[in-house]
């Protein structure tokens, strides 16, 4: 934690509107300091009120990931976070939540409008955080559901899920 955090770098005319355009619950939470100040210190700590409107703190105790509010349209404001819920998962060990996961398999095509290096960046931190292989199992579970859809699959979509395979379990044993 930084010594001070500005309270006052709002995307919206009010914190639950700010709150709102947030992608998931246990990214929508704010810190209020029960004192008059706009800039909260470690000291503050101990008195501040956490504002929670989604139901953050449930998810996260619950050790889930679920969008805020309609998942499908979040996903169409922002659809690299289709890969945030993924490597959120990843990195914090957590399920994603049904009505998300499914809202992400069925948005997924808005990912060919993400830049390649967006999506790249996403993939870095999935497959550095301390649980990559939940990370991977997940992209390959949303690849069968984009690139299969009840079709055979092509050799160049079994090498690919075996190069993750070998991965997975490269990164597993170590």
């Amino acid at each position: 934690l930084a010594d001070e955090l500005d309270l006052n770098c709002l995307w919206a005319k009010t914190l639950e509107e700010d709150m709102a355009r947030r992608d998931f619950t246990i990214n929508a939470m704010a810190l209020k300091p029960k004192s008059a100040s706009k800039i909260l210190t470690r000291s503050y700590l101990q008195n501040i009120e956490i504002i929670d409107l989604f139901d953050g703190q449930n998810d996260l105790k619950n050790k889930l990931i679920r969008a805020v509010g309609n998942p499908e349209e979040r996903f169409n404001e922002d659809a690299l976070r289709i890969m945030r819920a993924i490597r959120f998962s990843a990195e914090l060990n957590f399920g994603i939540e049904a009505e998300t996961e499914k809202a992400l398999t069925k948005k997924k095509g808005l990912l060919e409008m993400i830049s390649k290096e967006r999506i790249r960046d996403e993939l870095v931190k999935m497959l550095s955080s301390e649980h990559p292989d939940k990370g991977l199992e997940s992209l390959v579970n949303q690849i069968n559901k984009l690139y299969l859809d009840g079709k055979e699959s092509t050799q160049e979509y079994k090498d690919l899920v075996n190069s993750m395979s070998a991965y997975i379990i490269a990164k597993s044993s170590h």
